[in-house]
């Protein structure tokens, strides 16, 4: 059933009114507005017909019923922005009447006979520099922005600059009228409830622009909620340490690390959208208990995923460190999805290093069996839910690995992946840099962590190789298209392409071509000591590629 929600248009000056105030929650990401984004508002402003009225689009709010102060659950750009809009004409505007009415739209004067306390009309969440270069009169003439500051803060610094040299062109006349068009002609239309669903339905519909809310930022207020996380000062801390991890990790991988821990506790494939698996699938059953102990989680989590995945600090420790962690990184860079992070994740938060090379070997081999094979998803996350839950029921890493080490599972894996090498179409799978870079590692010494940058992938033997070449010695057309595309024809290029160069004779391919481009691959540059690139060639490098494949770094 639909909520009651309230839906009016409201000009700028009644929006920042008597008895109305605005909280950006702590869920909401930071202001991010940028510069492009000032410059477009104000010049759609100043620009504007100042007789007419000018629409600045809709804000949802969420009503507190203990509070004056609604939640702002979309509108949070606008709504700062126009506030610092009116902190520059406060401080251009030279009559003193004009400047104070405008302060009042931005913080309400208070009145001790009235008990009416004085407010600030926007609180944000960076409020130390907000009230000293916005909310304080003449604050936005200061000149530059301080050290220390955060990266909020120095937007709105930014958008005050970007403001006050669109608005100084303008003369005492031109922008007192234009703080009435702004304040009396230019509307937005509120929708308010008081149900927070409510609020994000409206939102959901609504939004068109701007910063979209998204499901994990409705994880992190329903675990911030006062009835989960009791002190004011904790719910603070832990706000700003899943902001600091953001930011840490970049929006877009943080986001997808909810998903590994959605997948450690639930141990079973999604049902739904992420808000509603941790609702129903961890919290309604207890597996976490909603704020402080599922945040930890969640934080404790991102701390293991940097240390193994970004860091490389995690196994720092482990006398196989540099195979460790080549193999990690050649996995996490070219592996297309990335379920199979979730049993790393959850094995090191365990066990530590104890036997995470051999839990690495077979996660490897168990994810290039699905990859080569075609292996559909839902098989996909039922192994990894068996991993995940022998993770959960055994004390030592030991008894994990021996589980999984079953010799006929095993076998028939590595089966698989053979087979797949021996595709005549090898070229073209999705695979197949993988395939050349495990070959790779197989063939290095590991005096350092090896992390290969790889260009493109090369045929030795050229797919349209010139006319009156040696190519033509060796191959018909017939031999020319089934060994072609074959592994064994294949090398990896530490720099670009050069497709006529790369068409020539096999001697002049190898001086002027790949001499330069397949240096620092072991097994590539092998290519560089052979006289002759026959079929009989591309077909024992194949057979020699698929013995070594799965071997032990």
């Amino acid at each position: 059933m639909t909520e009651k929600f309230d839906a009016h248009t409201t000009t700028i000056g009644e929006l920042f009114d008597k008895g109305r105030f605005f909280r950006i929650p702590i869920y909401q990401r930071p202001f991010a507005w940028k510069e492009d984004n000032f410059e477009a508002l104000i010049d759609d402003l100043v620009s504007a017909d100042w007789q007419s009225d000018y629409f600045l689009g809709t804000v949802v709010l969420h009503e507190q019923e203990d509070e004056n102060v609604n939640d702002v659950i979309d509108g949070q750009q606008r709504l700062t922005s126009l506030t610092l809009v009116l902190a520059c004409l406060r401080d251009l505007i030279e009559n003193e009447e004009l400047s104070s009415n405008i302060q009042e739209l931005i913080m309400q004067k208070g009145n001790a006979l009235k008990k009416i306390p004085e407010q600030v009309r926007v609180e944000v969440r960076a409020r130390e520099i907000f009230d000293k270069i916005i909310v304080e009169n003449a604050g936005t003439d200061q000149k530059e922005p301080a050290l220390g500051w955060s990266d909020p803060e120095f937007r709105y610094f930014s958008a005050i600059k970007i403001f006050k040299d669109r608005l100084g062109d303008l003369d005492q006349e031109a922008i007192v009228e234009f703080s009435r068009f702004l304040t009396s002609n230019c509307k937005i239309v509120s929708l308010s409830t008081k149900s927070f669903d409510e609020a994000f339905r409206l939102f959901e519909i609504v939004n068109d622009r701007g910063r979209q809310l998204r499901r994990i930022d409705i994880v992190k207020s329903s675990n911030l909620d006062p009835r989960f996380v009791e002190q004011a000062g904790l719910r603070e801390t832990l706000a700003a340490r899943w902001e600091e991890l953001e930011n840490d990790l970049g929006e877009d991988l943080f986001e997808q690390i909810f998903f590994h821990i959605r997948l450690m506790l639930v141990k079973d494939k999604p049902q739904a959208d992420i808000l509603k698996e941790f609702e129903d699938r961890v919290f309604k059953r207890k597996i976490k208990a909603k704020g402080r102990e599922f945040l930890e989680y969640c934080f404790n989590t991102m701390e293991i995923y940097k240390k193994i995945f970004i860091e490389n600090s995690a196994l720092k420790n482990s006398d196989q460190r540099n195979k460790i962690v080549s193999l990690l990184s050649a996995m996490n860079s070219h592996f297309p999805a990335s379920e199979w992070r979730a049993c790393v994740l959850s094995f090191f938060q365990k066990y530590g290093t104890a036997d995470f090379f051999e839990f690495l070997y077979i996660i490897e081999r168990l994810y290039l069996y699905h990859w080569m094979s075609g292996i559909r998803k839902d098989e996909r996350f039922s192994d990894y839910s068996s991993i995940l839950n022998l993770i959960d029921a055994n004390a030592k890493s030991k008894a994990v690995v021996d589980s999984l080490n079953d010799k006929a599972k095993l076998n028939n894996y590595s089966k698989a992946i053979v087979d797949a090498c021996d595709r005549p179409d090898f070229y073209n799978t999705g695979f197949a840099k993988y395939v050349l870079i495990r070959l790779e590692l197989v063939s290095s010494e590991f005096e350092n962590i090896k992390e290969y940058s790889v260009k493109s992938v090369e045929h030795v033997l050229p797919q349209t190789p010139e006319i009156g070449t040696d190519w033509w010695d060796w191959f018909d057309e017939a031999s020319k298209e089934k060994y072609v595309h074959n592994l064994g024809n294949l090398v990896l290029l530490s720099r670009g392409k050069n497709s006529g160069a790369s068409n020539r004779s096999f001697s002049s391919k190898k001086d002027k071509y790949l001499d330069s481009r397949v240096s620092g691959f072991p097994r590539s540059v092998q290519v560089i000591g052979y006289e002759e690139w026959t079929p009989e060639v591309i077909a024992l490098r194949t057979e020699q590629a698929k013995q070594m494949l799965l071997n032990r770094l």
